[in-house]
């Protein structure tokens, strides 16, 4: 399947679930791939931190995804700091994930942290690549540069 989105995945009361997430983007000159673990609802809270934020920092770009956990639409906002840029009024649908693309929000050599805070529940993930196709400044990168984190909920 392509593109991006949210998976929500029940078990039976009792029952103990293990996830692991897998991301695979097949692009020219070298495909990237990443694994992270799930989230447990226990885990959501009204903010998350993302220690690294990249857009086009020595060939690195990447974003953020978060998903609202809860069964109505949230409120939120995400800073970026330095210089404290904020993007608010971002509604997230019930069970549904926003995502944004720290090169389409910040300044070209931001290397810094997001924070998201929202008015319901939420888990999030950040990433980031070596992407020649966003900045072409650094030549090309080959092999697998792709990383994803769990976003800290606070």
């Amino acid at each position: 399947v392509k593109g991006s989105g949210a998976a929500k995945v029940e078990a039976p009361s009792g029952a103990t679930i293990v996830a692991i997430v897998n991301e695979d983007n097949r692009v020219d000159p070298a495909g990237r791939g990443s694994t992270y673990g799930g989230f447990g609802a226990d885990e959501a809270s009204h903010g998350i931190f993302f220690a690294q934020i990249l857009a086009k920092y020595y060939g690195y770009s990447g974003g953020i995804q978060f998903q609202n956990i809860e069964n109505t639409a949230a409120t939120c906002s995400v800073t970026y700091n330095p210089g404290n840029i904020v993007s608010s009024g971002i509604t997230v649908g019930a069970g549904t994930s926003y995502d944004a693309f720290a090169p389409n929000i910040v300044p070209q050599d931001f290397n810094g942290s997001a924070s998201v805070s929202c008015d319901k529940n939420v888990v999030g993930i950040g990433n980031l690549s070596f992407r020649s196709d966003i900045d072409s400044r650094y030549g090309e990168n080959y092999g697998d540069s792709l990383a994803t984190y769990n976003g800290i909920n606070q």
